[in-house]
């Protein structure tokens, strides 16, 4: 089973909207996911537990070494998004991927830069990848030259496809028919939830 840790040492940026809807895609693509939320706010735990009657392949875990209870091809880690983060470096588990969500804002990027700095210090041979959220339409700071000069400045590589934003995702977490995934599916945006999920499995064959 493969590990992806998803880390900011800054709230607000949409991580926990994030894991939940990476699993979700990857429970409507067939692949079979354990989920653990280490985020004392429990945000993704509650979340999931009100879907899980219609999302047969995620498991939620209370911690990141507890078993699966049927197999699973990987492991998705919501963590802490406030608080010390240097401090609670080395009480998180090891992972196959670290995904470092950020939003265009500037102090969004300067904190994800902070959160890369001491990924790689603490986790020197680690595989990091930006991934940026919450893109909002029309915005300035979403234009492409702002985003690559925003990689670079971070120092690491981002993921090719981005999560903007979007009333469908944030109400995902609602009960069908209001949420669930066939109301994240709704917005124009769509497809890039799926995309982003196969290119987080492509980084970890």
């Amino acid at each position: 089973m493969k590990t992806v840790l998803v880390a900011q040492s800054k709230g607000g940026v949409g991580k926990s909207t994030l894991v939940c809807l990476q699993a979700m895609a990857l429970n409507h693509c067939g692949v079979a996911v354990a989920v653990c939320d280490l985020d004392m706010q429990g945000t993704t735990s509650s979340w999931l537990t009100e879907q899980l009657p219609k999302l047969p392949n995620i498991e939620i875990l209370p911690q990141p070494d507890t078993k699966p209870s049927r197999p699973a091809a990987l492991l998705l880690i919501d963590t802490a998004g406030r608080g010390d983060f240097a401090a609670i470096m080395d009480t998180m588990p090891a992972a196959d991927l670290y995904l470092v969500p950020a939003t265009p804002a500037i102090e969004d990027i300067r904190i994800a830069g902070k959160t890369v700095a001491l990924l790689k210090q603490h986790r020197p041979q680690a595989v990091i990848r930006l991934i940026w959220n919450r893109i909002r339409e029309g915005h300035s700071d979403s234009d492409e030259t702002y985003l690559q000069a925003f990689t670079e400045q971070i120092g690491v590589p981002a993921l090719r496809n981005r999560i903007h934003e979007s009333k469908p995702y944030r109400d995902a977490r609602f009960p069908p028919p209001t949420g669930g995934w066939a109301r994240a599916t709704t917005s124009k945006y769509a497809k890039e939830l799926p995309a982003v999920a196969t290119e987080i499995l492509s980084l970890l064959v």
